[in-house]
């Protein structure tokens, strides 16, 4: 079964953030980050601030606590704003770009931008029924997010589904 759909530099850039926000090394990275950054800001207003210690102390503990609350609320925009750069970049523009993606037997085919990648089903990891779009979840590597667009009907996107579950479990068995 082949579908096709019409993408742009922003759903590859959503790619990317639901990809990324799976990782362990990446969520690790994020936390580290998170600390180091109101680790400075909380350090640098302890200096800045005048008055007594204990007091100093006390507001730049608060600082540093809300600060790791909040990080990812400040800074959850600043990386979607940098994946679309990038893959605007990419691409070659915002788009949009035509995406073919087939299930057979054999596996997946996803066709793109004039690149086209096989993935056989022993590489997939898991089919996710998401709101807006069936996620597959590849090993080693990669998403292939297909869009509730490419879908003509309800029944299709259902059918589609279906059949990519059934190649799936039928992997298991071989």
């Amino acid at each position: 079964m082949k579908v096709q759909f019409e993408f742009t530099a922003t759903d590859v850039a959503d790619v990317a953030q639901r990809s990324s926000t799976r990782s362990k090394a990446i969520r690790e990275w994020r936390w580290i980050a998170r600390i180091g950054w109101a680790s400075l800001i909380s350090l640098a207003l302890f200096f800045a601030i005048d008055g007594p210690l204990v007091r100093r102390l006390i507001f730049s503990l608060a600082i540093l606590l809300g600060l790791i609350a909040l990080y990812p609320y400040i800074f959850r925009t600043s990386a979607t704003v940098r994946y679309r750069k990038y893959y605007r970049e990419q691409f070659g523009g915002d788009g949009p770009f035509s995406c073919e993606v087939e299930i057979a037997p054999t596996g997946l085919t996803v066709t793109q931008h004039g690149a086209e990648t096989r993935r056989p089903w022993r590489n997939i990891q898991e089919l996710v029924d998401t709101a807006g779009a069936i996620e597959i979840r590849c090993k080693p590597t990669g998403l292939v997010v297909v869009r509730d667009r490419a879908f003509q009907t309800t029944q299709q996107r259902a059918e589609f589904l279906r059949l990519a579950r059934d190649y799936l479990a039928s992997k298991s068995n071989s």
